[in-house]
């Protein structure tokens, strides 16, 4: 913790900023996991797809796993009245949402990645201010 205090009062910012961005990359690493969002069992479940009996154990299905994908999944087999060129764009509009709610949260980590080095140069800045100051009070000798 030495080195936070002799850094400056920079360094507490941009410790604030790494903690912060170590929090939100630990929390989008567990729940951006390949088997929350793609589950296993929905995509057998998919692949034995026989008839439209089994249609209804999907959605049962999808229901009771959620999920990104078992949402898109729901969306594409329960929207059997339209046609297939609106079913395409229904499910892209649900991928589409999908993905929005995934990427939750990384405005916070683009922000952090504008304003620390922004803090970073700024201590310098503020660094190289003292040092100028110590030099005009103490001479160069």
């Amino acid at each position: 913790m030495e080195w936070l205090a002799g850094g400056g009062p920079i360094m507490i910012p941009l410790f604030i900023c790494s903690v912060l961005a170590l929090a939100v990359i630990l929390e989008r690493a567990i729940n951006i996991r390949r088997n929350r969002i793609i589950r296993p069992e929905l995509v057998d479940l998919i692949n034995t797809i026989k008839g439209p009996r089994d249609v209804k154990i999907i959605l049962a299905r999808c229901n009771a796993i959620k999920g990104p994908f078992s949402n898109i999944i729901e969306r594409a087999v329960s929207n059997n009245h339209l046609s297939r060129e609106e079913k395409l764009l229904d499910i892209q509009a649900a991928g589409r949402q999908e993905a929005r709610r995934l990427e939750r949260m990384l405005i916070i980590l683009e922000i952090i990645a504008v304003v620390s080095p922004l803090l970073g140069l700024l201590g310098t800045v503020l660094g190289m201010s003292q040092v100028f100051d110590v030099i005009s009070e103490v001479g160069l000798g």
